[in-house]
């Protein structure tokens, strides 16, 4: 369901070094001209949610997104991440 390359589990662990322990949620962030996107940020369980434990880290999906979109793949890119879904959202047309 979630694919964590170590890259990203590289930058994870280095953000929780300075950062409090927690959850990590994958999540649907707007995006400006495309469309939505999956992006990720600290979060606590609730009990909509499907858990993965990957790499050292818990990641949360909820059963609604994770049916939507099937499976992820967590990719670092820049300083950040890429949160790619097997099932893209749709993108808007101009």
């Amino acid at each position: 369901m979630i694919t964590l390359e170590d890259d990203a589990r590289t930058i994870l662990a280095e953000y929780f070094t300075e950062n409090p322990a927690s959850a990590v949620r994958v999540y649907v962030a707007p995006r400006r001209s495309n469309g939505p996107r999956l992006a990720l940020a600290p979060d606590v369980q609730n009990e909509r949610d499907l858990v993965f434990e990957l790499g050292g880290f818990t990641f949360l999906i909820s059963e609604h997104l994770a049916k939507q979109v099937r499976s992820v793949i967590i990719r670092a890119r820049c300083a950040g991440f890429e949160v790619i879904p097997e099932i893209p959202f749709p993108t808007k047309s101009a």
